[in-house]
């Protein structure tokens, strides 16, 4: 099976009031306050060290049954830049794609260098929805 680096747009960033352990490495969550800083309408994000989705791609990637991901809805803030900029576009729900999968073997996985990868059915799936702004690099 093939499997895929994803490096999504990156349009959030971590308040300060965002807990992380960093005990372990990529560090582990205990408090997430998110600020939206900007989109260009891509349904998979990222901050370091996580990773998010749109209602519309979680709902694709549950309707596909993919493998080792929930999800924790969250409520983001809007920063003034994205305010004064971005009137027109509506932020959707957002929400926190909690992998359990090892890199390379399920749908869903994280490096050891806190990169996403995804298999070629994820990749699929993905695809479905806006991923415009992603880098996608096979894994040889």
């Amino acid at each position: 099976m093939r499997y895929y680096i994803i490096e999504p747009e990156v349009s959030i960033s971590l308040g300060e009031g965002s807990v992380l352990s960093t005990a372990t490495h990529p560090p582990t969550i205990e408090k997430l306050d998110l600020i939206f800083e900007g989109w260009l309408g891509d349904d998979i994000l990222e901050t370091f060290p996580c990773f998010f989705v749109t209602e519309k791609l979680k709902r694709l990637i549950q309707f596909n049954n993919l493998s080792q991901v929930e999800f924790e809805e969250i409520s983001i803030i809007k920063s003034d830049a994205l305010l004064e900029f971005n009137i027109q576009k509506k932020i959707p729900k957002i929400y926190l794609l909690k992998i359990s999968g090892e890199a390379k073997i399920n749908d869903f996985g994280v490096s050891k260098d806190n990169l996403l990868i995804v298999s070629e059915l994820c990749l699929k799936v993905l695809k479905q929805s806006n991923v415009n702004h992603c880098d996608i690099e096979e894994i040889s």
